[in-house]
């Protein structure tokens, strides 16, 4: 029992086996029973003759239509609940395959919110008091909170507006599924971009003492330290490190036992690399670089030439063989990947490539953004360096929310999981949502380098 309700509450008690297997089916059928204004009017006189001392009345003033509109609310509910669960119908003729990736997004988006408020057997029930006083002429009060009312009627004012949306996927014969030509539209949500802050305070000094004592402790082959920056409006610290050319220790190990060090008094990340490839970085003209030399330095050991530090760096921002639309491309056929999976109900291969489109689109935009050869798989530091020009790739992970933390660490765990790791198995709803939060951040990653592209034009 779970909230009351055993495991047969969850599954569609309204739908025949066809419509189990195609819920668009129930879509169409909805609205071939009334267009999308029809049925938001027929929903208001419902929610009225709840609140008031009166019963629903249909067209000929009789209560019996509210009946049909009550099978058909949840026939639509229990239709949204198999979308959501499958991620994506299965038919390849399938007008949801056929929308294109921000299309989707936004029609899954609505309804997972639909479903985070209350589940299926929920909705029953609660439309099933909505049908004994619509039936009814004594009012609800008492009976039903106002405000759940009032939650009710707007999520299914917004269920009925994205199933508009779906059915007229439906009708136009102009959607036709090819991965080639899908193109992605932009979304009204904007992304904004920034600088780190480089201003040294005199409390951020002491704090930049401190780190900089931790880090010649715990590498003693130290020969520069830069500090990068703040991000904007948090204690977040940036510090690029330069090692001697014989430190046996990784980098990205050195890096982090820096950053866990340092916890007890600032929130730091280490890029920690060799003179070697620092030299390689300045000689090749990496943007990256050349940003790192215009920083402030922290700590000189002497063993480092004061030239390299003057070393000047040629002003043009040279990509150095990237090629934003092979990542990206990339990335999105991993999308398409899961998506056939998910179709096919191959829910670890699902998860593997959804990790990989992860990655691969988070490395294309610090590639792109920073001109910075980044090498490590690792989801949360990928993140973290994106962080040093925009919050909103990091902001698609990031919540309070228990559900979205199981969620990206099972993302972020997901190549070594899937790979290694013998009985593995994924909860289909889980990865449905981890799957529309990468599908988020494909989406975002486009929208940041493109406004990069254009504020780097100006």
């Amino acid at each position: 029992m779970k909230d009351g309700f055993n495991e047969w509450d969850y599954l569609p008690h309204n739908l025949e086996p066809k419509e189990i297997d195609d819920p668009l089916l129930v879509i169409s059928d909805f609205f071939a029973a009334d267009s999308l204004d029809g049925h938001l009017e027929r929903l208001k006189k419902w929610r009225d003759a709840i609140i008031n001392d009166d019963f629903f009345k249909d067209e000929r003033g009789s209560p019996a239509g509210l009946l049909f509109f009550h099978k058909l609310n949840i026939r639509l509910i229990e239709a949204v609940s198999l979308l959501l669960k499958d991620s994506l119908a299965e038919k390849k003729e399938n007008a949801l395959q056929a929308a294109t990736i921000n299309e989707r997004l936004d029609i899954y988006a609505v309804i997972s919110a639909f479903f985070s408020d209350y589940n299926l057997p929920e909705y029953r029930k609660q439309l099933s008091d909505w049908l004994d006083f619509g039936l009814s002429k004594t009012n609800s009060s008492g009976f039903v909170e106002a405000k759940e009312l009032i939650h009710i009627y707007e999520n299914l004012n917004l269920l009925y507006h994205t199933a508009w949306k779906i059915y007229e996927l439906l009708e136009d014969p102009a959607y036709e599924f090819d991965t080639d030509t899908i193109i992605l539209g932009s979304t009204d949500q904007d992304v904004t971009l920034y600088q780190l802050n480089s201003q040294i305070t005199e409390p951020l000094a002491e704090t930049i003492k401190k780190v900089v004592t931790v880090i010649k402790e715990k590498a003693d082959t130290t020969q520069v330290i830069f500090y990068l920056g703040s991000i904007p409006g948090t204690d977040k610290l940036y510090f690029l490190v330069l090692t001697a050319d014989e430190e046996q220790r990784q980098s990205l190990q050195l890096g982090s036992m820096i950053e866990d060090c340092c916890k007890v008094f600032s929130t730091i990340n280490a890029q920690v690399y060799r003179m070697a490839t620092f030299r390689g970085g300045i000689r090749h003209q990496e943007h990256y670089f050349k940003n790192a030399l215009n920083a402030e330095v922290v700590y000189l050991s002497g063993q480092m030439p004061v030239s390299l530090l003057n070393a000047q760096v040629c002003d043009n921002f040279i990509k150095n063989d990237f090629r934003w639309d092979r990542w990206y491309k990339q990335a999105q056929q991993f999308l398409y990947g899961a998506e056939f999976y998910l179709n096919h109900k191959l829910y670890n291969a699902a998860l593997f490539s959804i990790q990989q489109c992860a990655e691969c689109v988070l490395v294309a935009t610090i590639k792109g953004v920073l001109d910075y050869r980044i090498g490590s798989h690792n989801l949360v530091r990928l993140i973290d360096l994106t962080k040093m020009f925009t919050n909103d790739l990091a902001a698609v992970f990031e919540s309070h929310n228990d559900e979205k933390r199981k969620q990206f660490e099972v993302l972020k765990n997901a190549y070594i999981n899937v790979r290694y790791k013998d009985n593995f198995a994924i909860d289909p709803e889980m990865i449905c949502a981890i799957n529309l939060d990468v599908t988020r951040l494909f989406v975002t990653a486009e929208k940041v380098y493109k406004k990069h592209l254009l504020l780097n034009s100006l």
